[in-house]
């Protein structure tokens, strides 16, 4: 399935994600992403594979499919 992220917590390691065929949000952490990668962007595009944690949606084997766009800072260049 794909998704875009809604949230995420550096410091906690979890957030959700919408799925592109809007059904219901989907729990994503860090422990169900690669080694090289352990943090997700609003924005980012994301595949994964879908589970069950307590009864609700958990997004399992997150890889990142498109990275979303880095916003521009005021007087940077």
């Amino acid at each position: 399935m794909n998704a875009t992220v809604l949230s995420f917590s550096r410091v906690t390691g979890w957030g959700w994600a919408m799925p592109d065929d809007q059904s219901n949000d989907v729990f994503v952490h860090r422990n169900n992403m690669p080694a090289e990668r352990k943090f997700l962007n609003v924005g980012d595009k994301i595949t994964y594979d879908i589970g069950q944690h307590n009864g609700k949606p958990v997004a399992l084997n997150i890889r990142l499919i498109e990275a979303a766009p880095v916003p521009k800072q005021n007087g940077v260049r």
